[in-house]
């Protein structure tokens, strides 16, 4: 699954973008149930991300109709497998069908980056990490207020993993890379210390 570029989804080869879910609302849903698969996710909270209350007088019903229509297009795409588990009182995601998404190997690289002590495989994780980060996290859906949160998280990793994009490291001392810039602008000349991890 893509979040961190156009949002997409692969399974056993057949891949399903916006293009094919043609839904704003579809989409989102999908990423929501996808970012919290691990959960139950109570049909309050997922109306709540769905819609304000001024957008459904019945948001219940709303999310009935759109989990349905969900159901059909996955079904459509990906055959009978059945990804969305209807549950009393909530919705979630089929835990037998594994997931595996850019944004949390973006995270899980940029970890390794943070645990490795030399600082040659720290730099190349971190390369590995920022190769991810097409985009920002559903940055097309950034009016719902749960992408906005997930948005600056990885957009923060971004920034601390991407330093070394314009800039070389001279040595190591107490946990701190001295850097220096490749760029040729006077901003980019002046030498600085970056603390990388807390």
């Amino acid at each position: 699954v893509t979040f961190l570029d156009d949002f997409s989804m692969t399974y056993n080869g057949k891949i399903l973008d916006v293009s094919g879910i043609k839904s704003d609302k579809i989409t989102e849903l999908l990423a929501y149930i996808i970012s919290h698969r691990y959960n139950n996710i109570s049909v309050g909270e997922l109306s709540d991300a769905m819609w304000s209350d001024e957008e459904s007088d019945n948001p219940a019903n709303a999310l009935k109709n759109l989990v349905y229509r969900t159901r059909g297009i996955l079904k459509l795409c990906f055959g009978a497998t059945d990804f969305i588990k209807t549950g009393r009182g909530y919705y979630s995601w089929n835990r037998d069908v594994a997931v595996k998404t850019d944004s949390e190997e973006f995270e899980r690289l940029y970890e390794k980056a943070g645990a490795e002590s030399r600082y040659e495989r720290r730099i190349e994780y971190q390369k590995r990490a920022v190769a991810y980060y097409k985009k920002h996290f559903l940055e097309q859906y950034t009016d719902c207020y749960w992408v906005v949160t997930l948005n600056a998280y990885y957009h923060s990793i971004y920034i601390k993993s991407s330093y070394f994009d314009d800039f070389n490291f001279e040595k190591e001392e107490n946990g701190q890379l001295n850097l220096f810039s490749s760029k040729n602008d006077e901003e980019y000349k002046n030498r600085m210390t970056i603390k990388l991890w807390k």
